[in-house]
């Protein structure tokens, strides 16, 4: 086994007991042994003797929202990588491009001017805002004279920032 594929197995099984632990923890307790029954019952029609109430909260509440939040968690952790990779930089992050800034900016104008009578979410207004914010800073770096220069993007992300 290649020291990739040991990291990788460690990964998922730290992954599964974090979402596990989701799962457990909360304001009413519910032991592991009884989360592993539900999600048996569910997926496999295994036939433990479970709590009715307990399997209503493992499997409607808890484990969509644990799910979702390891979801998130590794769609963020995917653009990071992606961000750092392409600027070559290990500290980039989002606010470095002014990512951020834009984003919020985007939130705020759909709230406060009421964009589209409501048929715009805020969201989507960030969204929106995001990618002016990154096609702005682009720009910037492109005019600077040196456009594959991962520090001209950068210098242009702080300046795109403070706009």
């Amino acid at each position: 086994m290649t020291r990739t594929l040991i990291r990788t197995l460690l990964a998922l099984l730290i992954l599964l007991l974090a979402v596990s632990a989701g799962v457990a923890i909360g304001e009413t307790n519910i032991e592991p042994a009884v989360v592993f029954q539900v999600l048996a019952n569910k997926l496999w029609s295994a036939g433990f003797a479970v709590d009715p109430i307990d399997e209503g909260i493992v499997w409607n509440y808890r484990l969509t929202r644990a799910l979702v939040a390891a979801a998130c968690g590794a769609g963020l952790a995917t653009c990071g990588v992606i961000l750092q990779s392409l600027l070559r930089n290990p500290l980039a992050d989002p606010y470095l491009l002014g990512i951020s800034a834009g984003a919020s900016t985007g939130a705020v104008l759909v709230a406060l001017l009421g964009f589209g009578a409501g048929a715009i979410s805020m969201s989507v207004g960030a969204f929106a805002g995001a990618v002016a914010a990154f096609a702005v800073v682009v720009l910037l770096g492109r005019a600077s004279g040196s456009p594959g220069s991962t520090s001209q993007i950068i210098l242009a992300g702080i300046a795109g920032s403070q706009l």
